[in-house]
């Protein structure tokens, strides 16, 4: 048959401590280093830990520790030799007992033998059902299965104490002590072996519960520990044979209304040979795994149906993603640059319009050094050449230059009408400041390209800019 071992927490209420016991704290500056941070503890002689399981072997585990004593283990009533829990350096999760034994029911109990400590940490036994070589079928049933009958129905909440750490944050509890605190639930699992019921324990658990299997004998626990803990085991029964079976669950007392007796799943153990099989409804999911999946399946459904119609109105040209060429006259206003304006040329009244143009001359620095100086605008004023002088008719137009000091806006155009210059642009008031024309932008007029000139100049020329 197969074999499996259950292991299970120090703070289960279906092992029974007798005398003075407490739990580790984290004042322990070890406590981290037990199972789950959690042991239970005891310093009196005679104080006892009792269970009952069906398996072939079994074992308690706990800690040896400097100040520890004595202990005794009986199995099935036989004593074995007192062991001593001392070591140094301390060990933990040691194995305190361990024997092998026929399959079926044994009772095991732990007594301290000295005024010392001794501590538990886990307990834990091999199980076994149906038969040799075959699949072990483990089947969960939540504490809402329709197998669970609650009764009274009205003495039962579906929200007792912290349900949010059980199981599917699903549980059932209640409080109501006597008749109406009675709890009752079949498991009717087809040719089932073995059950295990789980539930919270702590300082809000129950004084006294019983369980009870089909028509046999009341067994007695206590949820009502120092620490709160959820997924405590409650009752474990093996060995229940093929066949329907009835298990019942009862609140027999609390010391206070806070107290409370709650559910929250159950395990049970088959075989095929047993005629056992895996239960649909123990596979379901939890109901805030549903909702979630189905949350992020609708969020994916509309957003694939928002790219289709993107993509339609794509194809309908109601969407171009193309970058946009500008337009040519948005092109030009960025060449010129906005509010772009020219003035126009004027002359002296002294000075009629020239009918041709003659001739260009310009003067440049007459070495590399002084071309530097020009560059660099640190050539001696007298050396400075004037950047173009076309000569219009017989009269030769100078530009106007920047190092000329003196003037103003009003008395430009005066000073330049008194020299040789008849060239308006002197002036700064009319037209815009003139622009240092380079050598490599001079292309100066020979005596063969002044009539051509000449003649293309059948009108004034426009002021340079």
């Amino acid at each position: 048959m197969p074999s499996f071992l259950a292991v299970f927490e120090d703070s289960a209420p279906f092992f029974t401590y007798s005398g003075t016991w407490s739990a580790g704290s984290s004042s322990d500056t070890s406590a981290d280093l037990y199972s789950e941070s959690s042991f239970f503890v005891t310093q009196s002689m005679g104080a006892s830990l009792s269970f009952v399981f069906y398996g072939t072997e079994v074992s308690i585990l706990g800690a040896k520790r400097g100040n520890h004593g004595l202990y005794q283990v009986s199995l099935d009533g036989v004593n074995s030799p007192a062991v001593s829990g001392s070591a140094t350096p301390d060990e933990f999760k040691a194995t305190l007992y361990n024997a092998k034994t026929g399959k079926g029911l044994h009772n095991v109990t732990l007594v301290n033998r000295e005024a010392k400590f001794l501590d538990v940490d886990m307990i834990s036994w091999v199980a076994s059902v149906g038969q040799d070589n075959e699949q072990l079928i483990v089947n969960t049933w939540q504490d809402s299965h329709p197998a669970f009958v609650y009764s009274p129905q009205d003495a039962w909440t579906t929200s007792p104490p912290l349900v949010g750490s059980f199981s599917g944050s699903t549980g059932h509890g209640t409080s109501s002590a006597g008749a109406t605190a009675q709890l009752k639930f079949k498991v009717r699992f087809v040719r089932g072996d073995a059950i295990a019921l789980y539930g919270p324990a702590g300082p809000t658990g129950p004084t006294s519960y019983s369980v009870q299997v089909d028509a046999g004998a009341q067994t007695f626990y206590s949820g009502l520990k120092q620490f709160q803990r959820a997924k405590q085991l409650l009752y474990y029964g093996g060995n229940l044979g093929a066949g329907e079976h009835t298990l019942t669950l009862k609140l027999e007392s609390t010391s206070d209304r806070s107290q409370v007796l709650a559910v929250d799943y159950a395990e049970i153990y088959t075989t095929p040979s047993l005629g056992g099989s895996f239960d649909a409804a123990s596979s379901s999911p939890p109901i805030g795994l549903v909702v979630g999946i189905a949350i992020c399946a609708a969020l994916a459904a509309l957003s694939l149906g928002l790219i289709l119609y993107i993509f339609i109105l794509y194809k309908r040209g109601r969407f171009n993603f193309a970058p946009q060429r500008e337009k040519v006259d948005t092109l030009a206003e960025n060449y010129h640059g906005p509010g772009y304006q020219t003035t126009p040329l004027s002359y002296p009244e002294s000075q009629t319009s020239p009918s041709a143009y003659a001739s260009t001359s310009a003067t440049y620095p007459s070495s590399a050094q002084q071309q530097q100086q020009y560059d660099s605008g640190t050539l001696p004023q007298q050396q400075q050449p004037y950047e173009y002088a076309p000569t219009v008719g017989s009269s030769s137009l100078a530009y106007y230059q920047p190092t000329v000091s003196g003037q103003n806006d009003a008395g430009s155009v005066a000073a330049s009408a008194a020299t040789t210059s008849t060239n308006p642009s002197r002036g700064r008031g009319n037209v815009f400041p003139s622009r240092s024309i380079r050598k490599n932008r001079l292309h100066t007029a020979n005596g063969s390209d002044g009539a051509s000139e000449a003649a293309a100049a059948a009108v004034p020329p426009p002021a340079y800019t």
